[in-house]
C-alpha cells in the first residue's frame, strides 16, 4: 500500500468568486494537501473562495481551491487572474477570443463576463484550478 503524503502549500487571501477582491502578497498560513492532487515538481498556492459566482462548476464560498502556478491556459479552463495592476483577484473561466481579447465567464448567469482588452488593462493569469475542498457548513 503506498503511503499518503501531503505537501505543505501556501494559503493567501480570499479569491472573490464574484466581481473582484484586493489581492494581498501575505501569505495567512500553510494547507497540507495530499500528494495524489498535485506534482511535486511544480508550485501550488490556495485560495478560500468567496461568493458564488462559480456555483455552476461546483466552487462555493468557502470552498478552498488548489490552484498550479502558472501564466498559461487554455480556453474553458478555470483560473486565477490578477486585474487592474494586481489590485482585483478572481477565480474564473478562461476563454481567449479569436480577436485577442480575453473573456473571463462565471459559472452563475447572474454575473455577466469580464471582458479584458490586454493592449489597454493590466491583466496576469497567476495559476490554473487543480482541485477544491469543500468548505464544511
Amino acid at each position: 500500500m503506498k503511503d499518503i503524503k501531503d505537501k505543505s502549500i501556501p494559503l493567501y487571501s480570499s479569491i472573490c468568486c464574484g466581481m473582484g477582491l484586493f489581492v494581498e502578497e501575505n501569505i495567512e498560513d500553510y494547507i497540507a494537501v495530499p500528494d495524489r492532487y498535485i506534482n511535486s515538481n511544480k508550485e501550488y498556492f490556495a485560495n478560500i473562495a468567496k461568493g458564488d459566482s462559480m456555483i455552476g462548476k461546483g466552487i462555493n464560498d468557502g470552498d478552498t481551491l488548489i490552484f498550479e502556478k502558472t501564466n498559461v491556459l487554455e480556453s474553458g479552463q478555470i483560473g486565477s487572474f490578477c486585474i487592474n495592476d494586481g489590485n482585483d483577484c478572481v477565480c474564473k473561466i478562461f476563454r481567449k477570443l479569436n480577436n485577442g481579447m480575453i473573456v473571463l465567464e462565471s459559472a452563475n448567469q447572474k454575473y455577466d463576463p469580464i471582458i479584458i482588452d490586454v493592449t489597454n488593462e493590466c491583466f496576469r493569469v497567476i495559476g490554473k484550478l487543480v482541485c477544491k475542498f469543500s468548505s464544511v457548513k
